[in-house]
């Protein structure tokens, strides 16, 4: 018979108070994060716990985020740009831009590009 150390309403309101970190639960608790897993694998309805503790900080650091907009924080509204905007076309592009030498080239980027650099390439060596 597997005896449990905990009961699964002492392991719900660790996450809960724990906000949703197992980490933090395991704490409060005294045992391993590995416990708190294996009870949340064994027990579905603390599985439903977990995310209901994790969905409650989520909506509470959006909370805090739309604080934050509505003072016309800079970085608050690039980050909900990059992030939530992203659908919008909000989004951050890294554009390289090479200067060439007469000796340098282009890299392939496309099939029909690269089968005509291997051309090349074979046609230089046969030349030589």
């Amino acid at each position: 018979m597997n005896v449990k150390k905990f009961k699964i309403e002492q392991i719900q309101n660790a996450i809960l108070k724990a906000n949703g970190l197992v980490s933090v639960a395991a704490k409060i608790l005294n045992c391993d994060n590995q416990t708190i897993y294996n009870y949340i694998k064994e027990f579905p309805q603390l599985k439903d716990t977990l995310q209901e503790a994790r969905n409650k900080t989520l909506d509470l650091a959006e909370n805090k985020l739309f604080e934050l907009i509505n003072e016309k924080d800079k970085t608050a509204i690039i980050f909900f740009l990059k992030t939530i905007g992203r659908g919008r076309g909000y989004i951050e592009r890294f554009e390289n831009v090479v200067s060439k030498s007469e000796n340098e080239f282009d890299i392939p980027k496309t099939p029909k590009q690269l089968a005509a650099y291997k051309a090349f390439i074979k046609a230089m060596n046969e030349n030589d």
